[in-house]
């Protein structure tokens, strides 16, 4: 089993989807860099060198409020919460696909209990998917670490994390640490996205459809839920360290869900004739 994960994991980040899905993270972190940074330097600069009285009171730009999960209004933000599911489904997710049609599925299971085979899919496809998501936002963030200072973030300032908000306390007194667990949430958001689209091989023989169910699934989400007046509920918003969570509820449901497409992982996997 150890071996196979090993191979598993090997492949998942050895591959062309998965340098595709990085690449386009990266490009969009730095473009949200090359767009938002300059404009927020020079105005920290500004507004900690003299204070304008005709403005009011300003507080400096910070890493916080600036980097890409740290504010919500650009278009790169935007952009990148929103095509969150494709990045991540697209590295592995349709993997299985290529293995059943190539015969290396089976080829593998001549050696191995299937069921060993799929899990180390599943546990490959939710790592990359996870971290494949994450580089780019630890990078926009370090970078952006380098440019503005690391003062606290304000409620004044125009941040859209309110008392109301989970962790809402963690983040005006160590928001390093509350960006690290929303990495952390994100990592492990992205890697059920993957395993979604990996369950979808058992439904469709289509690998852009299930590449593609998981992306599709949360723009309907974040339409619909707009549409009615609950856009916190919606992965576009919940992942994003700007936005918050209004409750551990949300959460809760999104891990009821995704544990159970596992269970739907499980149940055809048992039945998938690979000879």
């Amino acid at each position: 089993m150890k071996i196979l994960l090993h191979i598993e994991i090997q492949r998942a980040f050895k591959n062309k989807g998965t340098a595709i899905a990085l690449g386009t993270g990266i490009l969009i972190a730095l473009a949200h860099l090359i767009h938002n940074m300059p404009p927020a330097l020079e105005a920290t600069k500004t507004m900690m060198n003299y204070f304008n009285s005709d403005k009011g009171l300003l507080y400096p730009r910070n890493v916080f409020t600036s980097w890409i999960g740290g504010e919500g209004y650009s278009v790169e933000s935007f952009l990148f919460y929103l095509a969150l599911p494709l990045i991540a489904a697209i590295p592995y997710s349709g993997s299985l696909l290529e293995d059943l049609s190539s015969g290396f599925a089976k080829n593998i299971c001549i050696r191995v209990r299937k069921q060993d085979y799929l899990t180390a899919k599943y546990i490959a496809v939710f790592i990359v998917s996870g971290t494949v998501a994450v580089i780019p936002l630890f990078l926009n963030l370090l970078l952006s670490a380098m440019i503005l200072p690391s003062i606290l973030p304000q409620v004044a300032d125009g941040t859209f994390i309110t008392a109301s908000k989970v962790l809402y306390h963690l983040y005006g007194t160590h928001p390093y640490l509350y960006i690290a667990i929303y990495l952390i949430i994100d990592f492990i958001a992205a890697g059920f996205l993957g395993t979604v689209g990996l369950v979808m091989s058992f439904y469709t023989s289509n690998k852009f459809i299930a590449v593609s169910v998981p992306f599709i699934g949360c723009l309907f989400l974040y339409s619909v839920s707009n549409l009615y007046g609950l856009g916190g509920y919606s992965l576009t918003y919940c992942l994003q360290p700007s936005y918050g969570m209004d409750n551990w509820i949300i959460s809760m449901i999104y891990l009821f869900i995704f544990l159970l497409f596992g269970f739907l992982y499980i149940r055809r996997g048992r039945k998938l004739e690979v000879f």
